[in-house]
């Protein structure tokens, strides 16, 4: 049985509504807006036309804006809950402008969104390098699906007076845009809060080789924010994470970054980030601000460069080639059935681990939990002196027999079963006791 190949047209035209409650559209000359019955509500200007569709459905509903340029004359307010606005799509999304295009304002935004529930899909926002994206202020259980914002200073922007909650980001695609996403809040507001629970799922950030924009994600007031698998290319920063209140969590599954100055910049927040993906990075891969060493996790596919302030003034750092780095007061994560844990070569370990000394003075603290529920400390290092003391409790030191180190160093013990001698490497040489 043969497969037989799609059909292009059919396929794009998936994407169309089936139902919508008004449809925008263009003759070429004249804007248009109807509604399913055909009636006719706006022959004007698309931004008027399309500012009444949005209008006609307050109550929600879906408005469907065909193929066409429509230059704006000032921003789309959805004010609204339950509304829907979806483009038509089509080839070139991805390499080129989509066939729905709404052009932004001068100085503002193409689309302000206040309310529940709404959904932006398969649109192109130009921003002509004079406006800017989608503003989402106030705003909970947004959708962005495979949404084009190209040539504005920012793509997306969340600044709420209040919250901005429960956001989903799918595969945008954000292109020459200074400021691709930021997460902050309108600190003008009586009682300014943040924006939370934004999940950014694929998708890219781009600048041009010849044109690198600022920053690709930018997080500076925000709380259980997720990222997974976004690329951000050709920028003098792929993520900023500044968490500027000192909060803020950040969890990234498989970040990934070619073609930047910098990587990833950690002034501030909680960031557990699994599988970082970075390369061409011509500065620092990951730099992380002293505010934020107690608060990482990061574990990348290859050992990188991790810069660590060293000390509060954020003016010198020093470098740390690792695969993975963990700098945290609080556990994060539980490693079950683990019975290895081993380092690469000299100076790339795969597991790094900083440890600060704790209210009690201990510096690692290391314990098992036994199948009856039980757990046992075995092992801890307490006291940020060096030498520090180290207790070994509920365990026995195990030493195996008759096994030397080819270069032996002060301190070695060696067991010689042989001769039934216990012997220590000092001062260049074994000195060994009988055992009786």
């Amino acid at each position: 049985m043969l497969i037989q190949p799609v059909n292009r047209k059919e396929f794009v035209e998936r994407t169309f509504p089936r139902e919508y409650s008004v449809m925008v559209y263009t003759d070429g000359n004249h804007y248009y807006a109807k509604d399913s019955s055909g009636n006719i509500i706006c022959t004007d200007s698309p931004t008027a036309c399309i500012q009444e569709a949005v209008n006609a459905v307050a109550n929600g509903g879906t408005v469907y804006i065909k193929r066409g340029t429509y230059y704006l004359s000032s921003r789309i307010n959805i004010v609204n809950n339950n509304i829907r606005i979806i483009g038509e799509g089509g080839r070139g999304w991805y390499s080129g402008s989509g066939s729905t295009v709404l052009v932004s304002p001068t100085n503002d935004y193409a689309i302000y969104i206040r309310g529940e529930g709404t959904s932006i899909e398969l649109i192109t926002i130009n921003g002509n390098n004079q406006g800017n994206g989608i503003f989402v202020s106030d705003a909970y259980g947004l959708l962005f699906d495979r949404i084009r914002i190209e040539n504005c200073d920012i793509g997306i922007m969340s600044a709420p007076d209040r919250y901005n909650s429960d956001i989903l980001v799918l595969h945008p695609f954000i292109y020459k845009c200074k400021r691709g996403i930021v997460l902050d809040a309108n600190l003008s507001a009586p009682n300014p809060w943040h924006s939370e629970l934004w999940t950014i799922v694929g998708g890219t950030v781009y600048g041009k080789s010849d044109a690198y924009i600022d920053v690709g994600i930018e997080l500076i007031r925000f709380d259980f924010i997720t990222i997974i698998g976004t690329l951000v290319a050709y920028a003098n920063l792929a993520f900023r994470i500044a968490a500027a209140d000192g909060k803020g969590w950040v969890t990234m599954y498989s970040p990934k970054v070619d073609a930047v100055t910098n990587g990833m910049l950690i002034e501030d927040g909680y960031v557990d980030a699994y599988g970082v993906d970075f390369i061409g990075t011509t500065g620092y891969a990951v730099r992380i601000y002293d505010a934020a060493r107690n608060k990482i996790s990061i574990r990348s596919n290859k050992p990188m460069i991790m810069q660590l302030a060293k000390d509060a003034t954020n003016a010198s750092f020093y470098d740390i080639y690792t695969k993975e780095l963990i700098h945290m007061t609080t556990a994060i994560r539980t490693i079950e059935y683990a019975s290895i844990i081993r380092s690469g070569p000299l100076y790339t370990p795969d597991l790094y681990i900083q440890a600060y000394t704790s209210y009690t003075g201990e510096r690692l603290h290391l314990q098992t939990f036994a199948p009856d529920g039980v757990i046992y400390d075995r092992l801890t290092i307490t006291s940020y002196e060096n030498p520090a003391r180290v207790h070994i409790k509920n365990a026995v030191l195990n030493v195996q027999k008759d096994l030397q180190h080819s270069t032996p160093v002060d301190g070695d013990i060696y067991i010689d079963s042989t001769n039934s001698r216990l012997c220590v490497y000092l001062s260049g040489v074994w000195k060994c006791t009988q055992l009786t």
